[in-house]
């Protein structure tokens, strides 16, 4: 995992730390905390 995804990956998972399981991260494009969740872990196993 090159350093810029490395760091990007350890500031999405602070962001979400502050939103509990379901939690709407934005109304209009109904992007939830479960979401980000998924693509932080999808991007962790391919790094």
């Amino acid at each position: 995992m090159n350093d810029d995804l490395a760091t990007a990956l350890d500031h999405l998972r602070r962001f979400l730390a502050t939103f509990n399981e379901g939690d709407l991260v934005d109304e209009e494009s109904e992007l939830t905390a479960d979401d980000l969740r998924a693509i932080a872990a999808a991007a962790e196993q391919r790094a």
